[in-house]
């Protein structure tokens, strides 16, 4: 009897799938079809092949690697085994991002377009995405443009950024941009010691400079486009407005009722006289040419103090408590802080702070609109520190190119005459005689800053009466 012992190896894998790049883990597939093997004495064989396992990197994102082991097994039950290598690569998260300027009609719309934002990553990942900005540029008056930032993060860590342009239409108007040269002005005024002065903030110190003294107790107002200056008599009779040399261009009477005034401002936005009375504790509107009034705001403790109009605001300082007071509706206000003691007066500087005059004090205070002291200015007359006592203070931005009017038009002719001046007399123009009326227009129609548009005499042959129109010029 002999024995044989059968030496032979196990199967062995002769072609194989070869490592393969995809984009997503789920793309993996195992190709059995590509494995070959051979066996020993013609054994049968079986094939089989794993399920993908990640053996580096992060799920389904780029460079991630998957194996795939195959594995070939005779009736002997020997093995032989191949490992095939997939490795991820894929794009991170993609905004579907135009970037062209969208024109839009206002904000929210634009919160609706930005909701929408369409974001695809590969694989399926999960995406956060987040919306920067708006970064605004240019002014309300001209259409802004807003631009937001969006950004795409996936589960990888890439990145995906999209900037969205945004054009809004113009809100408003815009103020028109000029240059002008501010000026202030201080009323001074103690018993029969009453003047009026210039005021140059120069070299650190608020110089004075006399222009005229008024023959009453007042308060002062002044209109920066005009450039006239606005002198309130204290028992609210009258008021007188003068150039800013002090020359009297015209006096008004205020309607009765108003009481004694102790805070004036112009304001050049709605053309107005702003008064505010001691004895009704009340801010009115004036016009400045009849004297007839309106209430502003009632219940707001004017004592003393000034008046002052900043974008539409009204600003009060007060000996009442010694504050800074912002009226905030037709019967109340706010407080913005409290100042320093005895304050007669209040004007806007260049900076846009106000500047006070407080009885007894040799210098101006500068405050912000906050309240805030930022600094004190010594008062000068004649080079020599100057005690200020109860008194006003008037500013303004005098442009340094001439107002223009918008011209009159004749629109039809009627029956010539003389017209009268604010306080009932006449004008001193000729102008119920045809003759002056249908010469050249003229500027020369003292006192007061009118003047009358003419037809020329040959354009109306027949014609004995003639149209003509005043028209208000600042000059």
């Amino acid at each position: 009897e002999r024995t044989y012992e059968l030496d032979n190896d196990g199967p062995m894998i002769t072609g194989f799938p070869l490592d393969a790049d995809v984009s997503c883990a789920e793309d993996i597939e195992a190709n059995l079809d590509a494995l070959t093997f051979t066996t020993s004495c013609g054994l049968e064989a079986t094939a089989s092949a794993s399920e993908a396992v990640l053996v580096s990197g992060d799920a389904d994102c780029s460079g991630a690697t998957y194996e795939v082991t195959y594995t070939v097994t005779d009736d002997c039950q020997r093995n032989a085994m191949h490992v095939q290598t997939f490795t991820i690569v894929n794009e991170g998260p993609m905004i579907n991002c135009d970037p062209t300027p969208i024109e839009v009609f206002d904000v929210a719309e634009i919160d609706g377009i930005l909701a929408s934002v369409d974001v695809t990553s590969s694989c399926g990942l999960a995406v956060e995405t987040t919306i920067n900005g708006p970064e605004i540029s240019g002014e309300e008056c001209e259409g802004q443009i807003y631009i937001y930032t969006i950004v795409a993060e996936d589960a990888c860590g890439r990145i995906d950024e999209c900037e969205r342009i945004f054009l809004l239409p113009p809100v408003g108007n815009c103020p028109v941009e000029q240059d002008c040269e501010y000026v202030t002005f201080y009323s001074h005024t103690i018993n029969n010691d009453r003047r009026i002065f210039g005021v140059d903030f120069d070299g650190g110190n608020a110089e004075l400079e006399l222009i005229y003294e008024p023959e009453f107790a007042n308060h002062i107002g002044f209109d920066e486009l005009a450039e006239e200056l606005y002198v309130i008599n204290s028992n609210a009779s009258f008021f007188e407005v003068r150039s800013t040399s002090g020359d009297l261009l015209r006096t008004v009477a205020f309607d009765a009722g108003l009481g004694s005034i102790t805070a004036v401002a112009y304001d050049n936005a709605t053309d107005n006289l702003y008064v505010g009375s001691t004895v009704n504790n009340a801010i009115y509107a004036v016009d400045p040419f009849t004297g007839a009034y309106s209430v502003v705001a009632s219940g707001i403790p004017i004592s003393g103090g000034d008046l002052e109009i900043v974008n539409g605001e009204i600003y009060v300082t007060t000996r009442a408590g010694n504050r800074l007071l912002l009226v905030t509706g037709t019967n109340s206000f706010t407080e913005v802080s409290t100042i320093q003691s005895q304050v007669n007066g209040m004007a806007l500087v260049e900076s846009g702070n106000f500047v006070t005059a407080h009885f007894n004090e040799t210098a101006f205070r500068i405050y912000n609109t906050s309240g805030s002291l930022v600094e004190t200015i010594p008062v000068l007359l004649d080079g020599a520190p100057f005690t200020l006592k109860n008194g006003d203070l008037a500013s303004g931005c005098v442009p340094s190119f001439p107002v223009i009017q918008d011209p009159c038009e004749v629109v039809e002719i009627f029956e010539v005459n003389q017209g009268l001046k604010s306080n009932g007399g006449t004008v001193d123009a000729n102008r119920s005689d045809p003759s002056v009326v249908l010469g050249p227009p003229s500027a020369d129609n003292s006192p007061g800053s009118f003047f009358v548009i003419s037809l020329e005499e040959e354009a109306l042959p027949s014609v004995s009466t003639a149209h003509f129109t005043t028209c208000r010029v600042m000059t």
